[in-house]
């Protein structure tokens, strides 16, 4: 323990040794939580652009609505599948720098 009882840098070894295990479960509790906001928004983004363009549930739809719901299922998922692409392409920017961050932290492990 330190003299200047700063908690933070006396638990930091224990963290460095945990970060192995909590990954896995970080991984699972985070794409567990990509998965439900991913279904909320797409029920969500489809429901308000039908319902802006007048579509009425079991009713004749109107070219408007008819053109909402064609565009919700072709060119919505093709946007955003395109923004997520574009963000993916960043995160692989990230993922080459953790050997870095690795050896880095395995410096930190070694001076103490």
């Amino acid at each position: 323990m330190s003299n200047d009882g700063d908690i933070l840098r006396d638990l930091a070894p224990a963290c460095d040794d945990a970060a192995d295990h909590a990954a896995g479960f970080l991984t699972a509790v985070g794409s567990a939580f990509c998965i439900q906001v991913g279904s909320g928004f797409g029920a969500f983004l489809p429901l308000q652009i039908m319902s802006a363009a007048g579509f009425v549930a079991n009713k004749t739809q109107t070219v408007a609505a008819q053109n909402a719901i064609s565009f919700c299922f072709i060119w919505l998922p093709v946007i955003i599948y395109t923004i997520v692409g574009v963000i993916m392409l960043f995160y692989r920017k990230f993922e080459k720098m953790e050997p870095m961050i690795k050896a880095e932290l395995e410096q930190r492990r070694n001076a103490e």
